[in-house]
C-alpha cells in the first residue's frame, strides 16, 4: 500500500531507526536512500557527535547538514564545519555538575563540545556506541573543562543513580536545560532551545519546505518532537507506546529494516 503525499525532505534517526541492533545499514536500505538523495534532502538526525555519525553519513552518500547532539548541534559534513549551534551555558553546566554530585558523588561527567569530549574518568562499563570507537580528547580534572559551554553535558551511573539524579535535575533545571534518557545509566542534557524539531525546521525553513511536507522517521522519547510536529510522523516498532502515540503511522521494526519499508510506502514510483 502507498501513500500520496507530497515529501520534499525526510529526517531520519540513526540509533533504533536507521541502524540494526548490530549498528549496521542494510544493503536495501543503503541503496533506497541513496537514490531519493539525488532529488530530495535526507537529514540524519541524532543525538551522536559527528565523529560517530560520519561514516554513516559518507556510507549513504549525502551532502545535506546533519542534525546532532538531539539537535544543539547542526554541522556540515562534506568540510567539518559549524552551520548552527545552541550550547549550554558554562555556570549552567557547573551547577548541573554540583547538583548532580551532591546526590552520587562518584558519578561520571561527560562533556562535548562541538566535536570533542572532554570527561573526567573513564569505565568502560558505561561506555556509548561512540565511546566504543572514539577515546576521549581531554581527560582531566573538571576544573580543567568546565569554565566553557556545553554542546552536551551528559551524566553516567548506575541505573538506579542515573533514577535518582533524573527525578531531582529535571525538576531543578527545567528552565535552563533539556533532559534526555534514551538508556537507562546516561542522562543527558543539551539548552533549553535545542531539540530535533528546532534544529530540523531550520533547515527545511531556509530550503522554504513547510513542515506538512516532512517526513521524520524514529524510535525515541528524543525523537517524539520531531515526529509529531512533521507532516509525516513515523514510528519504528521497536518504539516505546509513547512514541508511537506520537506518529501518523508505525513501521517495522529497525531489525526489520523499518526505514526502507517506509521509503518504499511513500516513494513507490522511484523504489520499485
Amino acid at each position: 500500500m502507498s501513500e500520496q503525499r507530497d515529501i520534499r525532505l525526510i529526517a531520519i534517526d540513526l540509533d533504533g531507526t536507521l541502524l540494526r541492533s548490530d549498528h549496521t545499514i542494510s544493503h536495501a536500505t543503503i541503496d533506497a536512500i541513496q537514490t531519493l538523495a539525488q532529488r530530495i534532502p535526507i537529514i540524519i538526525a541524532t543525538a551522536r557527535p559527528p565523529r560517530s555519525s560520519r561514516a554513516f553519513h559518507s556510507l549513504l552518500a549525502l551532502t545535506t547538514p546533519s542534525i546532532h547532539y538531539n539537535g544543539a548541534l547542526v554541522w556540515n559534513m562534506i568540510d567539518s564545519t559549524l552551520i548552527e549551534h545552541r550550547p549550554i551555558n558554562a555556570g549552567v553546566s557547573q551547577r548541573l555538575i554540583s547538583a548532580a554530585r551532591s546526590i552520587h558523588p562518584d558519578v561520571i561527567v561527560n562533556i562535548e563540545r562541538m566535536d570533542r569530549w572532554f570527561t573526567d574518568r573513564i569505565d568502560e562499563k558505561f561506555f556509548t556506541a561512540t565511546a566504543r570507537s572514539f577515546v576521549p580528547d581531554v581527560v582531566a580534572h573538571l576544573d580543567s573543562f568546565c569554565s566553557e559551554p556545553s554542546t552536551k553535558l551528559m551524566f553516567h551511573a548506575e541505573p538506579s543513580s542515573i533514577d535518582l539524579l533524573h527525578n531531582s535535575l529535571t525538576t531543578q533545571f527545567a528552565n535552563e536545560v533539556v533532559c534526555i534518557r534514551t538508556d537507562p545509566d546516561l542522562l543527558q542534557f543539551i539548552h533549553i532551545s535545542a531539540g530535533k524539531w528546532p534544529a530540523l525546521r531550520a533547515i527545511f525553513g531556509n530550503l522554504g519546505i513547510k513542515n506538512d511536507h516532512v517526513l521524520s522517521i524514529g524510535d525515541n522519547e528524543n525523537d517524539i518532537e520531531m515526529i509529531h510536529e512533521s507532516g509525516v510522523g513515523v514510528a519504528m516498532g521497536n518504539a516505546s507506546l509513547t512514541v508511537k502515540q506520537s506518529a501518523d503511522l508505525v513501521a517495522p521494526t529497525n531489525d526489520e529494516d523499518g526505514v526502507l519499508w517506509t521509503l518504499r510506502r511513500f516513494f513507490p514510483d522511484e523504489l520499485r
